[in-house]
């Protein structure tokens, strides 16, 4: 019960810079893979870790880009917690009941895809960068050229 009164306060704390809301939840993720005994599971877990600081880090550094991770901070990252805590509470049965073995199964297939999904998220953003890059590299090269401080590819081979 108190796993369930801590998600509407991480919630409430959107991944913005200075508002340091991404600590809990990263924490949180520490203290439930500690729990984990099962290597593919935990590995799962540390790539979901890595994944989350790098999306954190990078709204961090580029906080007009918090809009787009705000279902990552409010939602997916929560709700990943809170499976990561049943899979931690069915390791007590998973022995001795097949269902318990069986939740925790499906929990370990679903982390798969929480991890494709943050590394999905995380590529968005930087494509949305290399977009920019690339519009100001465009723009920069042909003001370059028109001022004729450097030889385009147009008058190089039609001189």
């Amino acid at each position: 019960r108190s796993a369930q009164k801590e998600v509407p306060s991480l919630r409430r704390s959107p991944a913005a810079p200075g508002r340091r809301g991404e600590e809990p939840l990263l924490r949180e993720l520490a203290k439930e893979r500690e729990k984990i005994d099962e290597a593919p599971v935990r590995a799962e877990v540390e790539k979901l870790e890595k994944s989350a600081e790098e999306i954190f880090d990078w709204v961090r550094r580029h906080p007009s880009d918090a809009s787009q991770v705000r279902r990552f901070t409010g939602y997916y990252l929560p709700t990943t917690l809170k499976l990561l805590r049943t899979y931690n509470e069915m390791d007590l049965h998973a022995e001795s009941s097949a269902v318990a073995e069986d939740i925790q199964n499906k929990i370990h297939s679903s982390l798969v895809n929480v991890n494709q999904a943050f590394g999905n998220l995380r590529d968005t953003l930087l494509r949305d960068t290399a977009l920019d890059v690339d519009a100001e590299i465009s723009a920069l090269s042909t003001v370059l050229a028109q001022e004729g401080l450097v030889t385009d590819e147009i008058s190089k081979h039609g001189v």
